[in-house]
C-alpha cells in the first residue's frame, strides 16, 4: 500500500490536531479541579454566613448582593508574604515576619474604593481567617480597617476583651493599632 503525499499531510495534521486536543484537555482538568475548589470555598462561605445554597440563590437574600462570586487568587511576594485577592481588593499575609508578635501578620489590607461598604473587606478578612486559623495579627491604620477586623474577632493585642471604640482611641492616639484574632 502506498500513501501519497496528500495522504501524509494529513496524517501530521490530524496528529498535530490530536496532540493539540489532549493540551485543551488537560487544561480543562487543571480548570475543573480549580472550578471543584471554588464550590468548596463557596459552600464554606455560605455555611459561615448561615445560608444554605438555596438561600443564597434566592434573589430575595440580601446577602446575595453583597456576595462576591470571584473566588479568591493568591501569589507569595517578597517581603509581603501571601497576597489573597479577588476583583474587589488585596489582602497580604506575612508569615514569621521579624517584626510581628504573631505567627501570621495582615501587612496590607485594601478594598477597591468603589466596592467599599459592600461586605468584601469582611470577605477578604474571613479568607484570611480560613486560611490560617490562629495566631493571626493585623496592623491597622483606618477606621474601616478597624471595624472590619473587629466585627471578625480581632481585638487589642493587649486585651482581648477591647471594645471598637476603645480601639479606635488607640488608633486615633498612635496613627495605627495593632489587633490580634481570639477566636
Amino acid at each position: 500500500m502506498r500513501i501519497t503525499l496528500s495522504q501524509t499531510l494529513n496524517i501530521n495534521a490530524l496528529e498535530e490536531e490530536n496532540e493539540k486536543l489532549k493540551k485543551e484537555n488537560e487544561i480543562l482538568k487543571k480548570n475543573l479541579k480549580m472550578m471543584i475548589g471554588k464550590f468548596k470555598i463557596l459552600e464554606k462561605t455560605l455555611s459561615d454566613m448561615g445560608l444554605t445554597q438555596r438561600q443564597a440563590l434566592s434573589s430575595s437574600n440580601k446577602h446575595w448582593k453583597n456576595f462576591s462570586l470571584s473566588s479568591f487568587q493568591t501569589h507569595e511576594q517578597s517581603g509581603f508574604g501571601t497576597v489573597i485577592y479577588n476583583d474587589h481588593g488585596r489582602v497580604s499575609v506575612l508569615t514569621d515576619g521579624p517584626y510581628s508578635p504573631a505567627k501570621h501578620s495582615i501587612t496590607d489590607f485594601v478594598v477597591h474604593e468603589k466596592d467599599r461598604g459592600k461586605g468584601y473587606g469582611d470577605a477578604l478578612i474571613k479568607e484570611v481567617i480560613r486560611r490560617y486559623k490562629t495566631d493571626i495579627g493585623a496592623q491597622a491604620s483606618s477606621k474601616e480597617s478597624v471595624y472590619v477586623l473587629h466585627k471578625n474577632g480581632f481585638r487589642l493585642w493587649d486585651n482581648k476583651s477591647s471594645t471598637v471604640e476603645e480601639e479606635l482611641e488607640r488608633l486615633r492616639i498612635n496613627s495605627s493599632v495593632y489587633l490580634r484574632f481570639y477566636r
